[in-house]
């Protein structure tokens, strides 16, 4: 969330690469950790700042699994999905 509020510094756009983040795939019980709670947050600040975020930014999601949440309906409303 960090690197998406950060300016562009010397360069129009910027690209943030994220790796494996478990934001596309449900938690299990035993599992206990803040991720639906970051997911949310990253999801409510996607979409109040799309237009922003389209300007100056590319994401770069690569997961190894991914499940239908309404974070992954946001993303690829906003974007492209090549998988």
């Amino acid at each position: 969330m960090q690197e998406l509020q950060m300016p562009c510094f010397g360069y129009n756009r910027k690209m943030i690469i994220v790796k494996n983040s478990g934001l596309f795939k449900k938690e299990t019980k035993k599992k206990v950790s803040n991720t639906k709670e970051i997911r949310d947050n990253i999801e409510k600040y996607l979409k109040e700042n799309i237009e922003d975020i389209k300007e100056r930014i590319v994401i770069v999601f690569i997961e190894e699994n991914v499940e239908k949440l309404n974070i992954t309906k946001t993303v690829e409303g906003i974007g492209r999905n090549n998988m």
